[in-house]
């Protein structure tokens, strides 16, 4: 990925995901994302609470991989 110039470049790329999903695990595993924490009840669905996953990359990160 290239440079984005100036003070609004992107530092970041995150994902918030169920623990659960397999697809969205193997595709942020595969970009290099890092797991930032566990956001704990934090989705209601159906009158239930389930946890969250945040996964993360930094753009020096992202950078090294290309």
């Amino acid at each position: 990925m290239g440079r984005s110039p100036g003070p609004l470049a992107m530092r970041a790329a995150t994902v918030e995901r169920s623990p659960a999903g397999t697809a969205l695990r193997s595709a942020s595993w595969w970009l290099g994302m890092a797991l930032e924490g566990v956001r704990r009840e934090a989705w209601l669905y159906g009158g239930v609470r389930y946890d969250k996953q945040v996964r993360a990359i930094l753009a020096p990160e992202w950078r090294a991989l290309a």
